[in-house]
């Protein structure tokens, strides 16, 4: 009974450094050159790829990719720096939650 409740210290313990190791943030990135679909679906596609993203929407109509990630995994210099790598171009980017 004893290792049981020292392994389970253990493990809470871990939990909580781990869920609060990394804070959540979301950026909208306002894109340039998705003037087509196929474009924007690329755009999308390579981003959700990357290494910390969790989630991504893009919104065709207002070209922009609106992508959520921890900080834990990525920063968000990093992102961009990966993005422009692939080619693709960001004219803005906008803080909506900053972990």
């Amino acid at each position: 009974m004893n290792r049981i409740s020292g392994l389970l210290v253990l493990l809470v313990s871990f939990l909580s450094v781990s869920s609060s190791y990394g804070d959540e943030w979301i950026v909208r990135f306002d894109m340039a050159a998705m003037e087509t679909d196929a474009k924007a679906e690329k755009a999308e596609h390579f981003i959700k790829q990357i290494y910390g993203v969790d989630e991504v929407d893009l919104n065709i109509t207002a070209q922009s990719i609106t992508v959520t990630f921890e900080s834990s995994d990525i920063d968000l210099d990093t992102l961009q720096n990966e993005i422009a790598a692939a080619e693709f171009s960001i004219r803005k980017t906008v803080t909506v939650k900053e972990g």
